[in-house]
């Protein structure tokens, strides 16, 4: 089995345990802030009027993502963990770390700076309280996905873990 599909392997199973960390921060973020999204989503409500014609409520909407988002939060993990995790065993050499866990977590760390550079552009939507903690929720989830990634690339793989200096000689 070559590098990168070793890695979509594993990033298929630990997407899948990043996917439930999301799913669970989700849930308890959409509970926790439930007034400041139902606001949120009255005021978006209020300016479309598409939304308006089918007769849309913020309740309506708030319960149907508390629902779906959870879920999409898993399959999302899967899917975008197989990827990931494709990418993570075709550059694996190339990434800083003396062992697959150590770069699983250096790539994790990357994926979770990515990823707050683009949550920064969302800041207005549902305001900085759930930015800030859905920002926590990815950083613990990009931690354990990586380092499970490098786990299951480890337990997988057929070659010797290298170092960036091995690679670079």
């Amino acid at each position: 089995m070559g590098r990168a599909s070793t890695g979509a392997k594993s990033g298929l199973v630990a997407g899948l345990v990043w996917g439930i960390i999301s799913a669970i921060f989700t849930a308890v973020a959409l509970i926790a802030l439930k007034q400041d999204i139902i606001n949120a989503l009255n005021s978006y409500i209020s300016g479309n009027s598409a939304a308006q014609q089918v007769g849309l409520t913020a309740n309506d909407l708030y319960n149907t993502v508390l629902v779906i988002g959870p879920v999409a939060d898993i399959i999302v993990g899967l899917i975008v963990g197989m990827i990931l995790g494709a990418i993570y065993g075709w550059g694996v050499n190339k990434i800083p770390g003396e062992n697959y866990k150590v770069k699983g977590v250096v790539f994790g760390i990357i994926l979770w700076l990515i990823s707050a550079a683009f949550s920064a552009l969302s800041v207005g939507e549902y305001g900085i309280l759930y930015t800030v903690f859905n920002l926590a929720g990815a950083f613990v989830g990009a931690i354990v996905y990586g380092y499970l990634l490098g786990t299951f690339y480890e337990k997988w793989s057929k070659e010797p873990v290298q170092s960036q200096t091995q690679v670079s000689q």
